[in-house]
């Protein structure tokens, strides 16, 4: 049962910068999330989450689920780098995910649209 967790992601991912050096490691220096408290008719549970990199500040929404009964479960993430002007610049300082959640709540959204990742994560000047 995953809903209504919330914590702090600890880990590193690859990201290919170009420059023909390949994929590099990379770590989050801060990376909270949290899971929304109810499944959403077992296509899985929303997940928020922000931080920060040596990139800049950043949201996440998406979900987490499992594809099939005898399935690994499969975390699926979107990540919007926002800009110091951006008013979700405050969700990252409270370390408060979960006001993105409440957000995403809101939108019925077929999550495998590309209207469901624009509309969770608008870009924002």
């Amino acid at each position: 049962e995953l809903n209504g967790i919330f914590g702090k992601f600890k880990g590193r991912y690859m990201l290919d910068q170009g420059g023909g050096k390949g994929p590099q490691n990379f770590k989050d220096l801060s990376h909270h999330f949290a899971f929304h408290t109810k499944d959403d008719e077992n296509k899985g549970v929303l997940v928020a989450a922000c931080g920060t990199t040596e990139f800049g500040n950043f949201v996440s929404l998406g979900y987490i689920h499992k594809p099939k009964v005898d399935s690994e479960v499969e975390l699926v993430l979107a990540r919007r780098y926002i800009a110091e002007t951006d008013s979700r610049q405050e969700i990252v300082r409270q370390k408060a995910p979960q006001s993105l959640l409440q957000s995403a709540e809101r939108k019925a959204l077929d999550r495998f649209s590309l209207a469901f990742w624009k509309d969770l994560l608008p870009l924002r000047e």
